[in-house]
């Protein structure tokens, strides 16, 4: 029952639901059949001794990594599992190790490096702040996540996985089960390495970071499933059982329903969560997007669309115009966000008799919005003053680091895309950033902004940035009558 109930709570998880729905994350769910194909057959493997099943878990382990870096922990795992003695399990993991070497000598040829892709920001904060962001924040949200972004489930769901997991450590601690519980405190620690060095701390509300919980999902689920059947045994019973008794709570027999009931409630209040959750997600993010993308595949390319959403996937609109142009031999009509193109009023001409589209929420299509463009996009304009403004910003190694100024009242913000003055990222940001934030090695157009309390707009130039490279920017305006 338990490993069941673990595994629904897996598979009902907000993780899991998204990356149901996106083709991009499909990876994920590919990496995790031939993960637990892995560890199926080196499990059989130990059992029944046979060296074959060990080394078709390790090809199945290499298929996952290469599907996915985050099952790379995998073989770390399967060493930790209670079955046979951890000599046998190091004997039979031999070859899963073998296929781990052969996994980084692959990646680091693809990549260039020995690892690449993202840049762990670990340490490059004040070591207080990084236990702040890695140890505390980081395992609340991620538990926020898996509960759909619903704040009171959360808080449920927080509150019953700390009692069954206090309870496990308890009960194993009592009764001197140390291999157990070095399993079940192993599990722990590897449940959190895939966000514990995470180049950005996750957010419940950016909904691209619910997929680097999928494999926390995962081990949540067995978590879970592994506290509940350790309570159930019979002298755990009994010990909760004298545990309420010590309490003063006479004749309760419920201790042995205790570990079923719990991981219940945490089933059911995650799943109704994650489904709200995805429901939302849908009608706002998705159902807009898969929208806009029939919408660039099918028009003429002097159209022009803008965003209906300002979170920066432009990787989505990059892919749907490398196959318009490969196998429509077209072009994808610009995309930006807002108001934002030809801000100084250069090339301006060009919009005039062009039609502009935007996404419908209320009959989810897209609509005619060229006037209501037009005319707000004039307005915007002639709020631009030459206002006092300025930027100091440091580009190293894949990463940024800024200052703007002078006034700390109003609001900031960043423009980015990539062609010139056409801009589909909105970023509002602080005054300044410190500590260098990565951003890739993307080549971008950028712009600064500063929105003045009584509505006035002062704009930095615009600056070309390959990110790959060191670049440093410091610019100032005064204010002139």
């Amino acid at each position: 029952f338990y490993a069941f109930a673990g595994t629904l709570l897996f598979l009902l998880s907000a993780p899991v639901a998204l990356a149901s729905q996106l083709l991009m994350l499909r990876h994920y769910i590919e990496g995790a059949l031939f993960a637990l194909l892995s560890i199926y057959l080196f499990v059989t493997a130990l059992r029944k001794e046979r060296s074959l099943f060990a080394v078709f878990a390790a090809f199945f382990y290499l298929i996952s990594m290469s599907a996915k870096e985050l099952y790379v922990p995998l073989v770390f795992i399967i060493l930790l599992l209670p079955e046979k003695t951890f000599f046998q399990r190091v004997r039979y993991a031999i070859p899963s190790v073998l296929s781990l070497l052969l996994y980084f000598i692959w990646r680091s040829w693809m990549l260039g490096r020995f690892v690449g892709g993202y840049e762990s920001r670990l340490f490059h904060d004040s070591l207080l702040s990084e236990i702040h962001r890695i140890f505390l924040r980081n395992t609340l949200e991620s538990i926020k996540m898996l509960s759909g972004n619903n704040q009171v489930i959360f808080l449920i769901a927080l509150a019953l996985t700390a009692i069954l997991t206090i309870a496990v450590l308890y009960h194993l601690l009592l009764r001197k089960k140390f291999s157990s519980l070095f399993f079940f405190v192993s599990l722990i620690f590897f449940s959190y390495i895939p966000i514990s060095p995470a180049i950005l701390s996750i957010s419940a509300d950016d909904f691209l970071s619910y997929r680097l919980l999928f494999s926390i999902s995962i081990l949540y689920g067995s978590l879970i499933s592994v506290a509940a059947h350790y309570l159930s045994e019979s002298e755990a019973s009994t010990g909760i059982r004298s545990f309420i008794h010590s309490r003063g709570v006479p004749n309760i027999k419920l201790s042995k329903w205790l570990p079923v009931l719990t991981v219940m409630a945490i089933l059911i209040l995650t799943s109704l969560g994650s489904y709200r959750w995805f429901h939302i997600l849908r009608k706002t993010i998705i159902r807009p997007l898969t929208a806009e993308g029939v919408f660039l595949m099918e028009a003429e390319n002097d159209a022009i669309m803008v965003k209906a959403l300002p979170i920066p996937v432009n990787n989505y609109y990059e892919n749907l115009d490398y196959f318009k142009r490969k196998y429509e031999n077209g072009r994808l009509p610009l995309a930006i966000y807002d108001v934002f193109i030809f801000l100084d009023g250069e090339k301006s001409s060009q919009l005039r008799n062009t039609t502009v589209y935007k996404y419908s929420f209320e009959i989810n299509r897209m609509v005619d919005v060229s006037e209501d463009f037009r005319r707000k996009r004039a307005q915007y304009i002639s709020n631009i003053r030459n206002l006092p403004f300025s930027v100091k910003l440091n580009v190293r190694e894949g990463g940024m680091n800024f200052s703007l100024g002078p006034s700390s009242a109003g609001s900031y913000f960043l423009l980015a895309g990539y062609l010139p003055g056409i801009y589909n990222t909105f970023l509002s940001i602080p005054r300044s950033l410190p500590n260098r934030r990565y951003v890739g090695n993307v080549k971008l157009y950028i712009r600064f902004g500063w929105k003045s309390p009584d509505g006035f707009v002062a704009l930095s130039p615009e600056w070309f940035f390959d990110f790959s490279k060191d670049q440093e920017i410091v610019w100032e305006q005064g204010e002139t009558s």
